[in-house]
């Protein structure tokens, strides 16, 4: 038996600042975990060739756009380990706002989606399940393409299952065996920031910053921020060493009208990141993430 944990195969598609980013928090994400990393450059190979290739008793397939926090992967992995019957595992993705995305669960295109396919109308697509807030953990048809994950043992098991949905995404194909199989896809409340692409700043007419991190750090940053958006009204600090991360979502902050949120990295963990924006009241607020352990890294989160 393999004594690799996680296979995890990444699958570039987003901006390259982007793209090095989300392998940054991969890399954190899997700190003590034995694994293997598999990045794929477009439509290189196969799914099915690459997963064949891997060894590790989980497999994570994932798009370049997915920033973990430092716990998701372990989180995970723990709850394959109490489900043996779980087929496909997927997590609780948050767009650039902070906002649920739907589609962190999907359901199975319809009859009707596939019969215009045969029609000639393009591939049949899964649906967003549109439903509920996505904050309870349970059974899902489908987990977002975007991140998800499996037993490369199950995989073994229903590679050679027919599917019902041949001419879909090969998740789509992957989560009807696993069902057919018997086994059960899986949905856990465990936040990720997923972005297509890294912008600018609030296209506001009174855009104004406030840089969350420690005081050496907004001193670093403010420059920064001043060069790639001289527009600002005004750039604020809130200094982690002397206010808690969470504090920052007061009403005194709302009142100033900050309509952009840097946050340094790693002053705040991905984790900190995810629950401030989900928390924010404000969901058009623009938010940055620099990373000053990097050569600038500036990233726009973009929805």
């Amino acid at each position: 038996m393999s004594d690799i944990k996680l296979s995890v195969v990444v699958s570039n598609q987003s901006s390259s600042a982007v793209n090095a980013f989300s392998l940054k928090t991969l890399e954190t994400a899997l700190t003590g975990l034995e694994s293997e990393i598999r990045v794929l450059e477009g439509n290189e190979v196969s799914p099915e060739d690459v997963i064949n290739e891997l060894t590790g008793e989980y497999i994570v397939w994932m798009k370049s756009c997915v920033l973990l926090g430092e716990d998701t992967l372990r989180t995970l992995c723990f709850f394959l380990d109490e489900h043996p019957e779980t087929g496909l595992t997927g997590i609780r993705l948050l767009d650039g706002h902070g906002v649920y995305r739907p589609e962190s669960k999907r359901s199975f295109p319809s009859s009707w989606n596939r019969m215009l396919n045969k029609l000639g109308s393009g591939r049949p697509e899964a649906k967003p399940v549109t439903t509920g807030s996505g904050e309870k953990e349970g059974k899902t048809e489908l987990p977002s393409a975007c991140i998800f994950l499996f037993r490369r043992a199950h995989w073994e098991q229903v590679k050679e299952v027919e599917t019902g949905y041949p001419t879909c995404a090969w998740e789509v194909q992957l989560g009807d065996r696993m069902l057919k199989k018997g086994f059960v896809n899986y949905y856990i409340p465990e936040r990720a920031l997923c972005i297509h692409k890294s912008g600018s700043h609030s296209k506001s007419k009174h855009p104004r910053l406030l840089i969350i991190g420690r005081e050496a750090s907004i001193e670093q940053v403010k420059p920064v921020a001043s060069g790639r958006m001289p527009e600002m009204e005004y750039i604020n600090g809130w200094n982690l060493g002397e206010h808690r991360m969470m504090d920052a979502i007061c009403r005194k902050n709302q009142m100033k009208g900050f309509t952009d949120i840097t946050f340094v990295y790693p002053d705040v963990r991905m984790e900190q990141m995810f629950l401030f924006m989900e928390k924010m009241p404000e969901k058009k607020t623009t938010y940055h993430i620099y990373d000053n352990t990097s050569d600038e890294t500036w990233i726009t989160t973009i929805p």
